[in-house]
């Protein structure tokens, strides 16, 4: 291991025992959606902030949902696990002051990924699926959230690269010697994720890299598409945040069929957002 990333994974927040629980729930074939609900009713501001999300536009559910159990049984275990993981990091992945930095705008980008990702799932007709890539989507980034443990001065050096030009990926490279998908997938393995979701993390920007994993090209697309829909820029935009061909053409997408479910995403993400 790298031994700058050593070091920022010894100053990584500890996780709150309920998303530890959270975490572990992933490993067990006998968990079931009342355990969920029992975890997240455990931290009331967590309850309510999962059924807020719960309750967004993006869900478009045909009634409000009042109870996490509800919510267990209208989205299922899965997504609510992932839900309450978004309201975890929607509080975690916040700025430290760069601009343009690792998690400037990273709580928006990883919930819109997660989102993208699911929707994709359900277009390619893999509806039970859903809740797994919403997760894989909302936890792809989380390598940065190790590297910004380097300070302030690290993280302006790694963006003064990409504004001369660089990717995310040379920048980090050129700065640090690791990247920030590197360093997701070691933190995956510290928290105990499941391997879909560490090579998720590893992986989504090189989703042909990962071994026997295409939920890694599901979060790649997704990936790319939400860095277009949150800047608000049109599918063409998505070159500058290049996305793999072979990613989309390993789900069984021709190119045509991905520029068509490019645009139905996008337009569908700018009308449910509020």
């Amino acid at each position: 291991m790298h031994p700058l990333l050593a070091n920022c994974l010894d100053r990584l927040p500890v996780l709150p025992v309920h998303v530890q629980s959270l975490f572990a729930l992933f490993h067990d074939p006998n968990a079931d959606g009342r355990q969920v609900g029992e975890l997240v009713c455990q931290d009331p501001a967590l309850a309510a902030q999962t059924l807020r999300v719960c309750n967004s536009p993006f869900f478009a559910l045909p009634t409000e949902v009042t109870s996490v159990h509800q919510a267990v049984v209208l989205l299922g275990m899965e997504m609510v696990q992932g839900l309450v993981l978004a309201t975890y990091f929607q509080n975690t992945l916040k700025s430290n002051g760069v601009p343009g930095g690792w998690l400037d705008g990273g709580a928006d980008h990883a919930l819109a990924t997660a989102h993208i990702a699911r929707w994709l799932l359900q277009a390619l007709g893999e509806p039970l699926q859903a809740g797994s890539a919403f997760t894989a989507g909302l936890i792809h980034d989380v390598g940065k959230l190790a590297l910004v443990q380097l300070g302030p001065e690290v993280e302006q050096a790694v963006v003064e690269r990409r504004l001369a030009g660089a990717d995310w990926l040379t920048a980090e490279r050129h700065v640090i010697g690791l990247t920030h998908a590197e360093a997701g997938g070691e933190v995956g393995e510290l928290w105990g994720l499941p391997d879909p979701l560490i090579q998720c993390a590893r992986f989504h920007h090189t989703p042909l890299e990962a071994l026997n994993e295409p939920m890694a090209c599901v979060v790649h697309v997704a990936d790319c598409l939400a860095h277009v829909a949150v800047a608000g820029g049109g599918v063409a935009a998505v070159g500058c945040e290049p996305m793999e061909a072979g990613a989309w053409q390993a789900l069984g997408i021709d190119d045509q069929e991905m520029a068509e479910l490019a645009e139905e995403l996008l337009d569908l993400y700018t009308t449910r957002t509020p």
